[in-house]
């Protein structure tokens, strides 16, 4: 449990594997410039004069290590601003990369892997050392052992018998073959010099705008004098926070900050309030457009459109959100908490009068993503735009889009990109060794011969590797590792490609609210000064539709946006009412207490709507019926409890 009062930022340093150095003045004037300057780069590049993806992706890395060596000290609890001769090094060592790269790049991708020189041995051996490196000081020493034994399989699983037995490589195939797009500038690091640094530009134009405080003060004005108003602005601040945020630590400190006290203040308990904001930053990571940078990976991985992974995504995320709604909403009617007070409340004139539009541009990019069909880069890059447009129509917010705050923008973005593209780079090793030895197609035929083709078993041991791999690294690394390894599995088994790797994914994100290492609940017992395993149990159970959907998707594809208008609008219909019985059910309350035999039936009424199917729906209807009827006169409340205020949800 953490103690003390604790600023949103050391919690975040506290709760994280991330601490970044606070450097001294003239460290920091260098680093800005250099951040401005791959901003300006990557513009460049991306609209303006394409480049050969070996050399954006080589470059785009060695920009983020720069950076990185500059703000990740060796040992995190270093935090004196001072930079080493260590991190000098390694520095001059990513910019050696850079010059021997652009001498020769186009005789090392030919010579990758099949007939390298020694000086693609020796740089491609820096390469590697600097990535494992860079990795260990973002995000943990979990992706860089998982990095190490995979090199190591590489190396010396010539030996090995049966399955994992492959054709011996040496060290001077092996090192060449990563030092290339096959290895470390593969697909994961590909997303991150293209997509991913867009989203992240856009969300940092949006952040110094004032637009996540719009977003908060948009929540409140929505659902804030709602029953459990405050436990409702977090839901909304976090899910609209998280669709253009790749991390549910983050957004639990940006958000939570705010709402946890304010839960708090209106009769939540400490570590109910901190589930629910642990959950609902979660949620970001599943809710389109990001989808916490993963979808850009996904839809390179799988070969479809950036548009289809979208689509295929809103039902999911809804259904989850609907559940968390009526959990938070049946749990204040339960302890019959009310709402803000309505001079704590700004009304939506008031938001629009104090931020103006800057809603608007997550409209704007949904627009251009969804409607207009346009590539992600350039709906980022207009949206980005239409930021400085509605900020300037208000006075309130046009100093904020000024041409000072929007170059601070350009140098937050690589700042703030530097955790992901480490942690893309590591997962290229990883994906890279796979490709060579072709353990990924062994560990499908593993997968199929431990499930004894049974769908359900391979399903159970894909959702564990998958949750055990989230816990220890970012869930952008973890699809990366998982979706390699386990999606042709899936595929192989009869499930269409979308669902498995949509299905990987999901496990991978939602593993940071699965105890025993759920860093989002961590993160919010922080806040909430709880107890971090009470928050981290009571955020499981909270989220367990979540764990329910990827299975629902499954089975019944018309959850993704896969097939004609009316299905799918009965499996969300169905699936929201599962979601809702499954609340109630786990809160025990439904305008009254209920004993244990009525939140049975509200469980069986849940399973039936959740479960695909015509017969399993009227299961549902009728035991739901069954239960209205039983509850209406009394039968099976535990206790009579009038409500002042009818449900909001």
């Amino acid at each position: 449990m953490f103690k003390g009062n604790r600023t949103p930022e050391e919690i975040k340093e506290k709760v994280t594997v991330e601490s970044k150095r606070t450097l001294t003045k003239k460290t920091e004037m260098f680093a800005t410039c250099v951040a401005i300057c791959m901003t300006l780069w990557q513009l460049y590049v991306l609209f303006v004069r394409p480049m050969d993806p070996f050399m954006l992706r080589s470059i785009h890395m060695s920009f983020v290590m720069t950076l990185g060596f500059l703000y990740y000290p060796i040992v995190k609890r270093r935090n004196n601003g001072n930079v080493t001769i260590i991190d000098y090094i390694l520095i001059a060592a990513a910019i050696a990369l850079i010059i021997y790269v652009n001498s020769d790049y186009r005789g090392i991708v030919l010579r990758s892997g099949v007939n390298p020189k020694t000086l693609d041995v020796v740089f491609g051996t820096v390469l590697i050392v600097l990535i494992i490196e860079m990795a260990r000081r973002t995000t943990g020493i979990t992706l860089p052992i998982i990095a190490l034994v995979f090199l190591a399989y590489t190396l010396y699983g010539a030996k090995l018998p049966g399955l994992l037995g492959h054709p011996p490589y040496s060290f001077k195939r092996t090192v060449s073959f990563l030092f290339g797009v096959q290895g470390i500038y593969s697909e994961p690091i590909g997303v991150s010099a293209t997509f991913v640094f867009m989203f992240i530009l856009f969300g940092a134009i949006l952040n110094t705008s004032g637009g996540g405080e719009a977003i908060i003060d948009f929540a409140k004005s929505l659902a804030g004098g709602k029953r459990g108003g405050p436990a409702k602005v977090a839901i909304l601040s976090s899910s609209l926070f998280g669709a253009i945020s790749g991390s549910a630590v983050a957004n639990v400190v940006v958000t939570g900050t705010f709402t946890i006290p304010l839960m708090k203040k209106t009769g939540y308990s400490s570590h109910f309030a901190g589930a629910v904001e642990a959950v609902a930053s979660t949620g970001g990571q599943i809710t389109p457009p990001i989808l916490g940078a993963s979808a850009f990976l996904i839809s390179e991985v799988l070969g479809i459109s950036y548009t289809e992974i979208v689509k295929a995504t809103i039902i999911p995320a809804l259904l989850y959100y609907i559940c968390l709604f009526a959990v938070v909403d049946f749990e204040a009617g339960k302890k019959k908490l009310l709402g803000l007070s309505k001079n704590e409340l700004p009304t939506l004139k008031d938001v629009v009068h104090k931020h103006g539009l800057l809603l608007l541009p997550i409209v704007v990019l949904l627009f251009f993503l969804v409607f207009v069909g346009l590539s992600p880069l350039k709906s980022a890059l207009y949206s980005a735009v239409s930021i400085i447009f509605f900020g300037s129509l208000n006075k309130n917010t046009r100093s904020r889009v000024g041409f000072k705050n929007i170059l601070s923008s350009f140098a937050q973005a690589p700042k703030d990109l530097i955790s992901v593209a480490s942690t893309c780079a590591a997962a290229g090793i990883v994906v890279g060794t796979m490709s060579l030895t072709g353990i990924g197609h062994r560990f499908a035929v593993m997968l199929v011969e431990l499930s004894g083709g049974n769908i359900v078993i391979a399903l159970v041991l894909t959702m564990i590797v998958s949750i055990i791999l989230g816990m220890g690294v970012p869930p952008v690394a973890a699809y990366a590792i998982a979706g390699s390894a386990i999606g042709p599995a899936l595929v192989k088994l009869g499930i269409a490609p979308l669902a498995a790797h949509l299905f990987i994914f999901y496990f991978c994100a939602i593993s940071v609210i699965t105890p025993p290492v759920a860093l989002a609940s961590y993160a919010a017992a922080a806040l909430a000064k709880a107890d971090m395993w009470m928050v981290g149990i009571t955020g499981f159970k909270m989220g367990i539709v979540g764990f329910l959907i990827p299975y629902m998707f499954v089975y019944n594809q018309v959850l993704l946006m896969q097939g004609e208008t009316f299905p799918i609008i009965i499996a969300f219909v169905t699936g929201a009412m599962g979601a809702i019985c499954m609340a109630a059910a786990f809160q025990g309350w439904y305008r009254n207490e209920l004993t244990a035999a009525l939140r049975l039936v509200l469980a069986v009424a849940a399973i039936g709507f959740i479960v695909p199917g015509t017969y399993t729906d009227i299961v549902g209807v009728v035991t739901l019926g069954v239960f209205l009827i039983l509850s209406k006169f009394g039968i099976g409340i535990k206790k009579e409890r009038p409500v002042e205020e009818e449900a909001s949800f």
